[in-house]
């Protein structure tokens, strides 16, 4: 079984898929409201981290 750093890329991309389903299938409000609180904050870690790769792959131009 393969152990995923919590803070990586790949985990917050599972957070954020496995959180936006379970937002989908809840029937109850209240919970709904909690679950959809944390797929936000997921969400905004996940466009960070997203944006750091892309820098990172990005090759810079010399000044």
């Amino acid at each position: 079984m393969r152990v995923l750093d919590p803070k990586s890329l790949i985990a917050y991309r599972y957070r954020v898929r496995m959180l936006s389903r379970e937002v989908c299938e809840q029937a109850d409000p209240r919970i709904r409201v909690n679950i959809a609180k944390q797929l936000a904050n997921a969400a905004t870690e996940l466009a960070v981290l997203e944006a750091q790769e892309l820098a990172r792959l990005t090759p810079t131009e010399p000044a």
